[in-house]
């Protein structure tokens, strides 16, 4: 519902990722959501392990375009490669899209790649995987 309230009267075309963590979202765990079905799972972090968010500075204004604007450079470049989502995408793949895409394109690939990597690090207890070769991962702006 709160999906479908950002889509129909805000005009904003979010996904679902900032209002499932809100509602399904626990203390000491982190939460892989696969946006393709809506389900998740919690994935247990230790209790001294530390998240840093980080504020940009800007307000968020998602209805003036710019998510809207990534959503779409998503779509098209999914569509280019013949895939109904990046998700499936390689990174490979990705190089050969047209400019307007291709930044877009590889971030939302790239990003898929480093939150498996972190889930697998933390359910194998590699904390210096998940902190040290994957800071950026658990940066979070807005």
């Amino acid at each position: 519902m709160a999906q479908r309230a950002e889509n129909l009267y805000c005009g904003v075309n979010c996904g679902i990722l900032d209002r499932m963590a809100s509602a399904a979202g626990r203390t000491g765990e982190a939460l892989l959501l696969d946006c393709r079905t809506g389900t998740g799972r919690p994935v247990s972090v230790p209790a001294a392990f530390r998240f840093r968010v980080v504020h940009c500075g800007e307000a968020r204004r998602h209805a003036v375009g710019a998510c809207n604007e990534r959503r779409r450079a998503v779509e098209e470049a999914a569509l280019l490669l013949g895939l109904s989502a990046l998700r499936d995408a390689v990174p490979e793949n990705v190089e050969h899209l047209p400019a307007a895409v291709r930044a877009r394109a590889r971030h939302a690939v790239t990003e898929n790649m480093r939150v498996l990597a972190a889930v697998a690090a933390l359910e194998a207890a590699w904390w210096g995987q998940v902190s040290a070769a994957n800071p950026e991962a658990w940066l979070v702006a807005g």
